[in-house]
């Protein structure tokens, strides 16, 4: 209940479920992803296109594990867009045959009150054509055919992503990495969809969307805390060692 060992065992990001479910506390979770998955999760008896859903977090394939709660999750085998590609003894592999992408391109920007809201535009819009921008505006833009925009990963806190013609580019932040701080051509989010996920001004000729808190706070205090066992250590061996009579 307390930890979920999911992510040791693949070599691709993996989403994993970070609640307790301890009586009276189902989650203290301030992870958006998180908290994004546990609200489609609430409202699996009245969704019947979850692959879409799930494709703005970049999920391509749902493991379902047939411990305690599994019928809980029957309506995964009813998804107009999850499709079953591996069912053995204890364990079904379910592939989203929705397209998805680390990072996409959009010219339409929607603007809603609530998730609510989104997931009834879901039933006749494809939510990856579009930015959900939570709170009041004016919606603008045309939706076009989703767009993925090519995206290297360099290291977990930079990626070098391709250029396109589309107006917004949007970027799907890892699970185990913040949603804050990160910069794209040297520029911040002008916007986020979901309320969580960073939405950029794109470039023609693409740019590295960097994690900035990284190089501006944990960097440092890392070289500082290397610099500090280091002196430590010469101070150790430099020690006059104690005379005996």
């Amino acid at each position: 209940r307390l930890g979920n060992p999911a992510q040791q065992f693949f070599d691709k990001p993996v989403i994993a479920g970070d609640n307790i479910e301890m009586p009276g506390i189902y989650t203290e979770s301030t992870n958006p992803v998180s908290n994004y998955v546990e609200f489609l999760l609430s409202k699996s008896k009245d969704v019947s296109n979850m692959g879409e859903l799930l494709a703005p977090l970049n999920v391509r394939y749902i493991i379902l594990v047939n411990e305690a709660d599994y019928p809980n999750y029957d309506f995964l085998n009813h998804q107009i867009d999850l499709k079953i590609v591996m069912q053995k003894p204890g364990i079904t592999l379910f592939e989203n045959e929705h397209a998805t992408a680390r990072t996409y391109a959009v010219n339409s920007i929607v603007h809603i009150r609530s998730l609510e809201d989104y997931l009834t535009l879901s039933r006749t819009q494809d939510v990856m054509e579009h930015v959900y921008v939570l709170g009041g505006g004016m919606d603008s833009g045309d939706a076009e055919p989703f767009t993925p925009v090519s995206t290297i990963e360099k290291s977990p806190v930079g990626y070098k992503v391709g250029g396109t013609t589309q107006n917004y580019t949007v970027f799907t932040v890892p699970q185990d990495v913040s949603t804050d701080n990160w910069e794209y051509t040297g520029q911040q989010p002008v916007m986020t969809n979901l309320g969580f996920m960073p939405v950029f001004k794109s470039a023609p000729d693409g740019a590295k969307i960097v994690y900035t808190r990284f190089y501006h706070v944990y960097l440092p205090c890392y070289i500082v805390a290397f610099l500090a066992l280091v002196i430590m250590v010469i101070l150790y061996f430099r020690k006059p060692k104690a005379k005996i009579p």
